[in-house]
């Protein structure tokens, strides 16, 4: 049951960057690998990104029978439903926007001559 006074931006401020880019991308899943149980071939995910961890259970047609997800301590925000509005918001307060492409693109390349000169042995 949602919490009325549940407050999505309040909750997402502080929240965990890894977290927050899979509310905004979604999951990255790499396969582990497939297993029969049960009767069903199940499929092992983890998420490259966060470590959430997704089983899918499928019957022997290639319909998906269930799928459950196990997320690490921190991801799950209790009290309410978190919008991806709210996950939009949050994300325009934490990034650096730029006035234009050439400008992102050149501060990029900027960063990488920074970061390989530093790299380099003196």
């Amino acid at each position: 049951m949602e919490d009325p006074s549940f407050d999505a931006e309040a909750a997402l401020t502080g929240y965990a960057e890894q977290f927050l880019l899979c509310r905004d991308l979604r999951h990255s899943w790499a396969v582990r690998g497939y297993y029969r149980k049960e009767g069903v071939v199940v499929r092992s995910l983890v998420c490259d990104r966060c470590g959430t961890e997704r089983t899918d259970r499928w019957r022997a047609s290639g319909e998906r029978d269930r799928v459950v997800y196990r997320h690490p301590e921190g991801y799950e925000l209790r009290g309410g439903r978190v919008h991806p509005i709210d996950v939009r918001r949050e994300t325009l307060h934490r990034v650096a926007i730029y006035d234009s492409e050439a400008d992102m693109l050149s501060d990029l390349l900027a960063s990488r001559r920074r970061r390989n000169r530093r790299g380099r042995a003196s």
